[in-house]
């Protein structure tokens, strides 16, 4: 593979190997912080990592994509998992065909994939459990509203949202006062989350009092419709993701708390997994990512980090 520079000043970079990177939603910045990280591993290695699908001017889907990458004989993939029978049987083919394939953020536990790298779900959910717990009044009704992707066949979410009840129902003492419900959101549109989380702001008799978002793009869209229609300090958003925008509605207490996901350096383990297989032939099936909790006590020092990073870019 050449990678060739610019007309005038020719460069030519060579890379030995090929790599895809597949998101579920690419509008999640976390894809931009895994891609870096993915990026700067494999120009270490010399492996040319391309951000599958990205700046095309037609959407196509993650299976879509798994079959584009097969049909191409890239040198590897990794590919945000689901569960549906369509993404494992094309993860299954790419190994087949001596495709190494690692998963990230999300998993395709039935498929042969060679490495998940990512956050144990429930361990995420009893974090988010006990971020709630710090909300909730004794004696008194209360509602906690998890959003949960209904557009893609990924059903790891599911697990969060357990770990989510058994935490409160475990550790809090009045959690039969509480009401934990999952909300159906569409992921595969901004504009559809934007919807949903509009219409549970406007609904004031089904208010909730705790809000759980799982992704970046229902954070941000969450703590704008807070301040858009008057919620901040009624409705409580629990985050997750750490851009600048996120920290800043920390710091404003427009969010009580949001998740930190370091993304660049799931992407380098995402590299790391790939180039273990190929080398050795194993690699451990469960690569973990720490979290960090962000909150009104520390967020001036991801504010700062976040800011500085931007000063050297």
């Amino acid at each position: 593979i050449v990678d060739a520079g610019i007309q005038g000043n020719i460069t030519e970079t060579y890379y030995e190997k090929h790599y895809v990177l597949i998101a579920d939603n690419p509008d999640d910045p976390i894809w931009d912080s895994i891609y870096e990280g993915c990026k700067m591993r494999g120009a270490e290695n010399g492996i040319y990592v391309e951000s599958f699908g990205t700046d095309l001017p037609v959407e196509y889907s993650v299976p879509e994509l798994l079959r584009i990458a097969i049909d191409s004989s890239v040198d590897g993939i990794i590919v945000a998992g689901d569960d549906s029978s369509e993404t494992t049987e094309l993860i299954n083919e790419a190994v087949d065909q001596d495709i190494p394939v690692v998963t990230v953020l999300s998993d395709s536990m039935s498929s042969l994939r060679q490495c998940f790298v990512g956050i144990s779900n429930y361990s995420l959910g009893e974090e988010y459990g006990k971020q709630a717990i710090n909300l909730l009044e004794l004696d008194k009704r209360q509602k906690i509203y998890v959003l949960l992707d209904s557009g893609s066949g990924d059903t790891s979410k599911n697990t969060l949202f357990l770990g989510l009840k058994d935490t409160i129902q475990e550790q809090y003492a009045d959690s039969a006062n509480v009401e934990i419900q999952a909300i159906a959101v569409d992921e595969n549109s901004p504009f559809l989350s934007e919807e949903t989380i509009r219409t549970l702001m406007l609904d004031e008799g089904n208010l909730p009092d705790v809000l759980v978002c799982l992704n970046a793009v229902d954070t941000r869209c969450a703590y704008q419709a807070a301040v858009d229609y008057n919620k901040v300090g009624i409705v409580e958003i629990l985050g997750y993701y750490d851009s600048e925008a996120i920290l800043n509605a920390v710091d404003k207490n427009i969010i009580y708390s949001t998740i930190s996901v370091d993304g660049v350096q799931m992407g380098i383990q995402c590299i790391d997994a790939l180039k273990e297989y190929e080398e050795t032939g194993y690699v451990s099936g469960y690569l973990p990512v720490n979290t960090n909790v962000i909150n009104a006590r520390n967020v001036g020092y991801y504010l700062g980090k976040v800011q500085k990073n931007e000063e050297t870019q």
